[in-house]
């Protein structure tokens, strides 16, 4: 066995991890087309994962990346997280010369150790490793060695050496070594290159390799995708946790692990059960009884990010909640459950990959553990209601774009399910937004505008105000309009629900000064006082289906009347467009001394093809248009 185990760790430092190569890394040697449209490029990557056991497993890395400028620069620092289930074991590293010179090494002196500093009420055992050569004469070459061991195979580590924008990459591959026992899964991203697969012995051996790839660029109205990158990610049907056993087989099985781990950990202290009973004994139905429930969870507890233990994946029992007022998503979900337990409700925690539009979305026909959140479904006959245990001012049945439109995975005493929290459509997300101003002979204008924000909207408006001082929110109203002067003279906000869509409300007095100039007895004005943020598109030819992320409507009436009496001389055009992806409708008329407009604007979530891009930047051009600094010319009767 001696003998084996020195064979391959020869074999690993002679085939996997090359001498250091002084000389070799000249950024002259590094064809054209890689250094194009890069900051960036990954020389070589080379990486070991030897899997020994269920609860022991190695990785080591050896790469090397050539800095081409300083938007490069964060691609030349080390930093490795780790915890009591990974263990750094080793940091070697050198910096080269744009010729390719060794400059010097990494003294393991200078590698700094700190806990992560993630923002807020966050608690967690993990720490960080961070090194940095603090060189910046571009190009010049970092090169790194690491070797990791896990003690745990709930993860296993994925595979992606071009990981970032703006990289592009020479060469890199990937060795796994397994026992022939382990029964293990991967799927390959944006790979087309096959993966090698052999046996030695009771071993098994995986193998793959990419090389002269070019940087990618950034597309923004790309549909999501989980990997972006060239990826592969790796799983171990059967896993350990700490001390425990669990299968990935299937959904369900991964299901009844983490609910098994999380069981019996719902007994409240007296104190609140009695408050339970004395909030909803009296209730007349269950839907009553979970608002009241949910609104005592929201002020009785906050969110305090607690990642300890057995890997963060076991709550902390609803005693500790109840006593100490505050827990992460699965301790504040699991606490709400055993309120409604209390209150003879069923509810089930569910996970999720939390986000808005960068969310991992649930490989169906590939069961792994891809979840960061934890929620709380309460199913009955007709509908679900969904809470969301880590805000304090969402409505009991609203999720917000964080959570909704995605499979996630219930957690049943007979493992997962997997099923669909709600799709919010335009009809849910809305803003409305009315304003009713008058402009005086003296070109002063006043006026009052209500602005409603309904769904997706009611969650970014809402927060923008919350717990704001006066000038701040002043600020932020001031920052509505398009005027070249304005105030806030007075304003009130309020919300409400319907149904389970929040919305949030906005009333405005306004005072300022109108875009308005005048000529003899003409004025040019511009009517509409609304701020706008127009969309930029460019006027490509597409080969790629194009996304649009989210459903919404915005609607707009704005009448502003004027002293004295005119006739209109020249106003914008009617518009009316509609597409699959969305509509518009613009209209302006002046009556009385009276310009109105009525806008409406109407986009789809959806996925559409190349063929449609055009149409979609012709209507957003539009879009911009109707709701931008378009003139009015009047001219004046007396």
């Amino acid at each position: 066995m001696k003998k084996i185990y020195l064979i391959a760790t020869l074999f690993f430092c002679l085939v996997v991890f090359p001498c250091w190569a002084d000389g070799g890394y000249d950024v002259k040697s590094i064809a054209p087309e890689l250094t194009a449209n890069a900051n960036m490029v990954i020389r070589n990557h080379h990486t070991l994962i030897r899997i020994v056991s269920l609860n022991e497993i190695y990785v080591r890395e050896a790469y090397a990346v050539t800095i081409l400028n300083e938007k490069g620069y964060e691609a030349s620092k080390l930093r490795l997280f780790y915890n009591k289930f990974i263990k750094i074991k080793s940091i070697a590293g050198r910096i080269y010369n744009g010729e390719g010179k060794e400059i010097r090494k990494l003294n393991a002196a200078n590698v700094h150790d700190m806990p992560i500093d993630a923002g807020g009420a966050f608690v967690d055992d993990y720490r960080l490793k961070v090194f940095d050569f603090n060189y910046a004469t571009y190009p010049f070459t970092v090169e790194f060695e690491i070797e990791t061991k896990y003690n745990y195979s709930f993860y296993l580590p994925d595979w992606q050496p071009q990981d970032r924008y703006k990289c592009s990459l020479e060469s890199a591959d990937v060795n796994v070594e397994y026992p022939d026992d382990i029964a293990l899964r991967y799927r390959i991203y944006h790979i087309d290159n096959k993966p090698e697969e052999t046996k030695e012995g009771d071993k098994k051996i995986f193998s793959l390799a990419i090389s002269n790839l070019p940087s990618v660029r950034e597309d923004e109205l790309a549909p999501h995708e989980n990997y972006i990158f060239p990826s592969l990610v790796l799983v171990s049907d059967k896993f350990e946790l700490e001390d425990r056993q669990g299968s990935m087989e299937s959904w369900a099985s991964l299901g009844k692990f983490i609910y098994d781990l999380n069981a019996n950990r719902d007994e409240l202290p007296e104190e609140i059960k009695k408050a339970v009973h004395q909030l909803t004994d009296t209730c007349h139905n269950s839907a009553e009884k979970i608002s009241l429930l949910y609104g005592y969870l929201q002020h009785n507890t906050r969110y305090v990010g607690i990642q300890l233990g057995i890997g963060g994946w076991q709550t902390f029992d609803a005693n500790f909640v109840g006593t100490k007022g505050y827990g992460d998503c699965k301790a504040l979900s699991n606490y709400m459950h055993s309120l409604l337990k209390e209150a003879g409700i069923t509810s089930y925690q569910a996970l999720v990959y939390a986000g808005e539009n960068d969310a991992i979305q649930m490989d169906l026909d590939f069961p792994h553990n891809q979840f960061d959140h934890a929620i709380l479904c309460v199913p009955a006959n007709k509908d679900t209601t969904w809470l969301e245990c880590t805000s304090n001012t969402l409505p009991a049945g609203y999720l917000s774009d964080f959570t909704s439109d995605r499979n996630v995975l219930m957690l049943a005493p007979d493992g997962g399910h997997v099923i669909h929290t709600p799709i919010y459509t335009d009809k849910d997300n809305v803003i409305s937004r009315n304003a009713v101003v008058h402009v005086d002979s003296n070109d002063m204008l006043k006026g009052d505008v209500v602005f409603n924000y309904k769904g997706f909207f009611y969650d970014r408006e809402k927060h923008r105000l919350l717990d704001q001082p006066k000038d701040k929110i002043e600020y932020q109203l001031n920052s509505k309009f398009s005027l070249p002067n304005n105030k806030i003279t007075n304003y009130h906000t309020d919300e409400g629900v319907v149904g389970c869509i929040p919305f949030f409300r906005e009333q405005i007095v306004l005072s300022g000064t109108p875009n308005i100039t005048r000529s003899g007895k003409r004025i040019f004005i511009t009517p509409d006082i609304m701020m706008h943020t127009p969309e930029i598109l460019q006027n490509e030819t597409r080969t790629k289906s194009f996304a649009i992320d989210r459903s919404y409507q915005v609607n707009d009436t704005l009448s502003m009347s004027i002293d004295g009496k005119y006739n209109m001389e020249s106003m914008p055009a009617e518009i009316k467009l509609s597409y699959s992806f969305g509509e518009l409708a613009y209209k302006m008329n002046f009556e009385n001394n009276e310009i109105k407009i009525v806008r409406h604007y109407r986009q789809v979530k959806g996925i559409y093809a190349p063929t449609a891009y055009a149409d979609y930047v012709s209507f957003i051009k539009a879009a911009n248009l109707s709701s931008g600094q378009k003139k009015v010319v009047l001219v004046k009767t007396e």
